[in-house]
């Protein structure tokens, strides 16, 4: 099979799923005349979840970026329990992803060296504290009259174990990154059905992060098989 063209570690595949991500979030915010820091975190986001399925480092510094500005949005359209957990949860994680990413890293590539296995102790905390935390989200979003409050448990539920595989390194982060897209697609459908057309920039863009998930899903097994082969 013949290899690819790479330009700085991407073939052309990838350039033209980053280049399709950011026209159809442009031109969709054109059309429906979105507010410049939705077309902003948009194109943010695409980066952030582009990078992060090729396990770039600069994927952790683009998250915190991208995420200060959707807690931001969440502010304006009255999502508080997101506002409060984006703050105090997910950015934290992704600092913490800084530190850990740039003290693994695969120099050559610029990619983080993936964690082959997470220990049966590390994953049994995980479930319990993310059971408890996920009734304390639930009554945290009730008592904000939090609406959608289903989806937007869940979409918490989905969305801590994502950013906390990813911080720690492990190839398991892209398949619940694409559960907590889905998720998160359901719940700003919502708000566009109800009248809000400016939205429709982040729809289109949580549906190339769905897809970009999943080449994500395929790309951190072949880093991880790669990275293996050098040690041995």
């Amino acid at each position: 099979m013949k290899k690819l063209k790479t330009y700085k570690g991407y073939n052309i595949i990838e350039i033209v799923l980053i280049i399709l991500g950011l026209v159809s979030v442009l031109v969709s915010s054109l059309i429906f005349k979105s507010d410049w820091i939705i077309i902003l975190h948009t194109v943010l986001c695409l980066l952030t979840v582009f990078t992060q399925a090729k396990a770039k480092l600069i994927t952790q510094i683009l998250g915190i970026l991208a995420f200060s500005l959707y807690a931001f949005i969440a502010y304006k359209n009255s999502l508080f329990g997101e506002v409060i957990i984006y703050a105090t949860v997910v950015i934290p994680f992704y600092i913490y992803g800084i530190v850990n990413w740039f003290k693994n890293k695969d120099k050559q590539n610029e990619v983080v060296l993936i964690k082959t296995n997470i220990s049966k102790k590390e994953w049994l905390i995980m479930i319990v504290f993310l059971s408890i935390i996920s009734v304390g989200i639930y009554f945290l979003l009730k008592f904000l009259n939090t609406e959608q409050l289903i989806v937007s448990t869940l979409s918490f539920v989905t969305m801590i174990p994502s950013i906390y595989l990813l911080a720690r390194r492990s190839k398991w982060n892209q398949i619940c990154f694409l559960i907590n897209d889905l998720f998160l697609m359901f719940m700003w459908l919502i708000l566009i059905v109800q009248g809000n057309y400016q939205l429709i920039t982040i729809l289109v863009c949580f549906v190339y992060q769905t897809i970009y998930d999943i080449y994500g899903i395929i790309e951190w097994g072949r880093l991880e098989k790669l990275q293996k082969g050098k040690k041995e």
